[in-house]
């Protein structure tokens, strides 16, 4: 599970947004938000504010609140693929990721897709 934690206070003090949307939490236990779930390629940007966020956001947002803004009205087919290994072998990561889109009735509407695929192999102690 990938988290946000601002300000190092722990991630249930920390609000997750999408889209400016507050999103149910993955694990039962925590109010923490799994952002492996949105695919990197789907993301534009994403906005943090940390001074005050408690004010607008409530409770939740002690610390500050990351508001992750997705593609929107994307047109066409984007792939990246990246593939890395540690200066001493081993530890091998590999990644691909892929968004597509078109709009429809007149630009009224828009459909978007993507998926993104991740591989990290462990390197263990008796590799070094």
């Amino acid at each position: 599970m990938a988290t946000i934690e601002l300000r190092n206070m722990g991630v249930s003090r920390s609000l997750t947004l999408v889209d400016g949307r507050r999103r149910v939490s993955g694990a039962a236990s925590s109010s923490a938000v799994d952002i492996n779930m949105i695919p990197p390629a789907m993301i534009e940007r994403i906005e943090i504010v940390t001074g005050g966020a408690a004010a607008v956001y409530g409770a939740d947002a002690v610390t500050g609140a990351a508001n992750i803004i997705t593609r929107k009205n994307f047109e066409g087919l984007e792939v990246t693929a990246t593939a890395s290994t540690t200066e001493h072998g081993g530890g091998d990561k590999y990644q691909a990721s892929f968004v597509t889109g078109t709009s429809f009735a007149d630009d009224r509407g828009s459909i978007i897709f993507g998926g993104t695929y991740m591989k990290n192999d462990p390197i263990y102690f008796h590799q070094r």
